[in-house]
């Protein structure tokens, strides 16, 4: 005997009748099953039925819950993860430009294919132009291999490549310069190359990433390193949750920004005590912090602040399930004044107007 399906086909009216008898409100039924055709249950629903809507140990929601609240909710959730992932995807691209840069100033614009190769004359992939030093050894020989691998593959099959740049220098010129090289690389093989550039290299990027801030100085080589190893890794890690459809105010990954340099660099704006508690360590207003900390261009970080109040100032008054808007999604009432601090601290040395 077959066993029944526990998560049958439901039509949009069945799916209306099981919202209500969870507790959802809905004041219009048709205008419901509309949202339902664009979101989906799931998103809509299930999304949110685990979090401060639902009532514990049951599928149920809240008495009072609205439909109308879930939907305002996921709108401004899709908001805030496109306004993220477009500041995102910029420090990406810095982080990929500022490596391609150095390299090629430092090691040129060559390499040698064959993995394993040591030549540094003419190959800016060479294990022995970066950091050998302890596990850094085997971390070092395993990013240079993998590249030159993927690299002698795609030579071989050009269509395969992400970059239609890469596929043109694989074709037609007879090498591959980094910053050509670094656009068919991911995020996460970009924080690796930087992870294994040598001290005088990283200290560049270091620097031109927290430059401005005035107390800069007072962090160490290996602070402002690991600041910005962890920052990156955060970014990575809320980049790759928001591409697969995770609820801003649920993402808090296990990665922690380290807290004298974080602390200091914030401005005061994150206090000891807030740290402690997880607030602001690895959460959305993590993120954010992080994008007014690295973001060097003020037309940038102008947008930003720009975006974000865009977003918030329609919901100043609204209030769901007894909470704030910006209380939901983790961020403090004077989130804006925070990131404006932070913004006015970093360009204070600047001769052009702060944002």
């Amino acid at each position: 005997m077959a066993s029944t399906i526990d998560k049958p086909f439901k039509t949009y009216e069945e799916q209306i009748q099981i919202l209500e008898s969870r507790n959802v409100i809905i004041e219009d039924r048709d205008d419901a099953i509309r949202q339902l055709k664009e979101f989906s249950y799931y998103t809509l629903v299930n999304g949110y039925k685990d979090t401060f809507f639902s009532v514990p140990g049951t599928d149920s929601f809240r008495p009072g819950t609205r439909f109308d609240e879930l939907l305002t909710l996921h709108l401004i959730d899709l908001s805030i993860n496109s306004i993220i992932m477009k500041y995102i995807l910029a420090l990406e691209n810095a982080l990929k430009t500022r490596i391609s840069y150095i390299v090629a100033s430092r090691f040129g614009t060559e390499f040698n294919d064959i993995p394993q190769n040591t030549n540094t004359s003419n190959d800016y992939l060479s294990p022995l132009n970066y950091s050998q030093n302890g596990n850094h050894r085997s971390i070092t020989n395993s990013f240079v291999n993998k590249v030159k691998r993927d690299i002698n593959w795609k030579r071989n099959h050009p269509n395969d490549c992400r970059s239609e740049a890469v596929a043109h220098y694989l074709r037609v010129h007879n090498h591959l310069p980094p910053w050509i090289l670094m656009t068919e690389l991911t995020f996460y093989q970009a924080t690796e190359w930087y992870r294994i550039l040598k001290q005088p290299e990283k200290e560049i990027i270091n620097d031109e990433f927290l430059s401005g801030f005035s107390n800069v100085s007072s962090l160490s080589y290996d602070e402002k390193t690991e600041f910005l190893t962890q920052a990156f890794s955060l970014l990575r890690k809320f980049r790759n949750m928001i591409a697969h459809n995770h609820k801003t105010f649920q993402t808090k990954p296990n990665i922690f920004l380290p807290k004298r340099s974080y602390l200091r660099l914030t401005q005061g704006t994150v206090s000891e005590r807030e740290y402690n508690d997880d607030f602001g360590k690895s959460d959305l207003y993590a993120i954010l912090n992080c994008c007014i900390l690295l973001i060097n261009t003020r037309y940038l970080i102008s947008a930003l602040l720009d975006d974000l109040t865009h977003v918030f100032s329609p919901y100043e008054d609204t209030k769901i399930c007894d909470k704030t808007v910006k209380e939901i999604f983790g961020l403090p009432d004077d989130i804006l004044e925070r990131l404006r601090i932070i913004a006015i601290a970093k360009f204070a040395t600047g001769s052009n107007q702060t944002p």
